[in-house]
């Protein structure tokens, strides 16, 4: 309908756990899967890294990634590089890292990279909580500003209306404005790139819910 206004979809959790995508990667048995599926979420797994480019298009809203056991062919620091490569190509995309292992300190930068870390020891309550909680993020307008932003980081002060401009851009469904202030005021066209697909890819999933 022309004229019609636009906005960020209000969702019930009942209706995100309906819609959303997980992903479990783990060469190992997964104990908790037929508790989700029994619980209605949609969840897949994977013994190992399947199909690279799924992960990097943001096929799935969350994955579930274990660090040993698993990417070996995409790298040697296995679930670690997987994980690294992931934020890498689609900085929107959250991932639960998970493992059994105590892992020395030079791995805690790929810790930080996840957006959750939780250990196989733990029980099914807490990884659905986990999981809960995430979904809830990955369709919320501040979770696409925040990624914005920490995209951004020290470049932020230079392009003070971005995040007006990315939040208008999320709730319209136009990007071109924000894409013209970006080129105007950075000249990080890595950093422009990112934003702009953080942007696209919550539009994405905005879109999921229209009727």
């Amino acid at each position: 309908m022309c004229g019609q206004k636009i906005s960020w979809p209000a969702i019930e959790h009942e209706q995100i756990v309906q819609r959303a995508r997980i992903l479990v990667i783990d060469d190992g048995e997964f104990p908790y899967l037929k508790l989700f599926k029994r619980d209605r979420y949609n969840i897949e797994k994977w013994n190992d890294v399947k199909d690279l480019t799924r992960l990097e298009a943001g096929n799935f809203d969350v994955i579930l990634l274990d660090l040993l056991g698993v990417g070996r062919s995409e790298s040697a620091d296995e679930g670690f590089g997987v994980l690294k490569h992931i934020r890498s190509a689609n900085p929107a995309q959250i991932v639960v890292a998970y493992s059994n292992a105590e892992w020395p300190v030079k791995y805690q930068p790929f810790f930080e990279m996840a957006d959750a870390v939780l250990p196989k020891t733990g029980d099914y309550v807490e990884f659905k909580r986990t999981v809960d909680d995430l979904l809830q993020q990955r369709f919320a307008l501040g979770f696409y500003l925040s990624r914005v932003n920490d995209e951004l980081g020290e470049q932020a002060a230079s392009v003070p209306k971005a995040t007006a401009k990315a939040q208008k851009a999320l709730v319209t469904r136009k990007i071109g404005p924000l894409h013209k202030y970006l080129e105007r005021h950075l000249d990080d066209q890595v950093t422009i790139d990112r934003v702009l697909a953080i942007v696209q890819i919550g539009i994405s999933a905005a879109q999921l819910w229209k009727s």
